[in-house]
């Protein structure tokens, strides 16, 4: 999965830390919280992104049918985190 070297290039430095590295899926946590987390899922040629909403303890899960759509999602999701926090 190509993504995995641009998600990680995204979050490092920026206390995210990487805890499942598998072809197929990779999960991190953030370092100060380690109940929020951003899961990457490639399955039935699908790319699944969970990543966590702003002020809660709960998850959104979507899907992309390409690798660059869920990783520029990744990218905004990004800004929007460190602009205005969880």
């Amino acid at each position: 999965m190509i993504l995995q070297y641009y998600v990680n290039s995204l979050l490092k430095n920026k206390n995210w830390s990487l805890v499942r590295d598998k072809e197929n899926h990779i999960t991190y946590i953030f370092d100060l919280d380690n109940s929020i987390l951003i899961d990457v899922e490639m399955k039935n040629n699908k790319v699944n992104v969970c990543v966590p909403l702003k002020n809660s303890m709960c998850q959104y899960k979507t899907s992309f049918s390409s690798e660059m759509s869920a990783y520029d999602y990744l990218e905004e999701y990004m800004l929007e985190y460190y602009n205005y926090g969880i």
